[in-house]
């Protein structure tokens, strides 16, 4: 994914560089690999409807919503590297759901590491 313009990691612990080949990442189906997240969930393309999924290797590989689609993914992404520089998450779901208006139904991987960097940010303040 680095190829076409993102970054090899990015917070929240996105990695998105390739595995040697599909056939090592076990339980995604016919899903297009991206990357992974800090505890080694696969992130995905669903191929069946576009939008990218988390594989939850902890869940016995539960699927779950990530965003719409490869660009509003994009998309977030940025919106929480810019709201995570500024040390200013608590506009960050706000602008996530502008922009995939699903987010707002389907709380998952943004709402969580958003809530995570909030918690944790508030306890080392404290």
């Amino acid at each position: 994914m680095s190829t076409v313009g993102f970054p090899r990691d990015a917070a929240p612990f996105l990695s998105f560089l390739r595995p040697r080949s599909q056939d090592t990442i076990h339980g995604i189906g016919e899903d297009f690999y991206l990357g992974h997240e800090g505890s080694g969930d696969a992130i995905c393309i669903d191929r069946v409807n576009g939008s990218i999924v988390q594989y939850d290797h902890e869940r016995m590989m539960r699927k779950t919503f990530v965003n719409s689609s490869l660009r509003q993914f994009a998309e977030c992404l940025c919106i929480y590297q810019e709201h995570s520089r500024g040390s200013a998450l608590n506009g960050c779901w706000e602008a996530m759901c502008a922009i995939d208006h699903v987010l707002i139904e389907m709380r998952g991987f943004w709402w969580n590491e958003i809530q995570n960097e909030l918690g944790t940010r508030q306890s080392s303040a404290s």
